[in-house]
C-alpha cells in the first residue's frame, strides 16, 4: 500500500501553518503533510509525491493566490491527475461558492474562518483519523 499525504496550498505563510497545525492534530500521523504557496508549486508537489509514490486524495487550496486561482490550480491538477480532489478555502459569499463547487473535482468549499469540525469531517471521508 502506497504511503497517504496531503497538500495545503495557500500563499498566507500564516493561514497555512494554521491548517497544518489544525489537520495535524486529527490526521494519523502516518499521512504526511505538504505545503506550497502557490498553485505552480502544489502542481510541482504533487508531482513529487506521486513520483515518490504517494497517494494524495485531497488538496487543500486557497481561492484567491496571484498567478493562479485555486480554480484554475483544481483545473490543472484534474487535467493531469483525474482522481484528485480539492477543497477550496475561500472568503466568497456564498453564490460565488456555489459556482465554484460546480467544478467537476472540487468536492468542497470552506469559509474562512473555517470551522475545525467541519474540515474534520470533510477529511475523515478520505483519511485516517487518530
Amino acid at each position: 500500500m502506497n504511503p497517504i499525504a496531503i497538500l495545503c496550498i495557500d500563499d498566507d505563510r500564516i493561514m497555512l501553518q494554521a491548517l497544518v497545525h489544525q489537520i495535524s492534530t486529527f490526521l494519523n500521523e502516518d499521512v504526511v503533510i505538504e505545503v506550497a504557496e502557490s498553485g505552480k508549486e502544489g502542481l510541482e508537489v504533487i508531482n513529487e509525491l506521486i513520483d515518490d509514490k504517494y497517494t494524495i486524495p485531497v488538496v487543500i487550496s486557497d481561492q484567491m493566490m496571484p498567478g493562479m486561482t485555486g480554480v484554475e490550480f483544481a483545473r490543472a491538477a484534474q487535467g493531469q491527475f483525474t482522481d484528485l480532489k480539492v477543497i477550496l478555502l475561500t472568503g466568497y459569499s456564498k453564490d460565488s461558492i456555489e459556482t465554484i463547487e460546480s467544478q467537476k473535482n472540487i468536492i468542497s468549499t470552506l469559509q474562512k474562518p473555517w470551522e475545525k469540525n467541519e474540515l474534520r469531517s470533510i477529511l475523515s471521508r478520505f483519511y485516517p483519523m487518530k
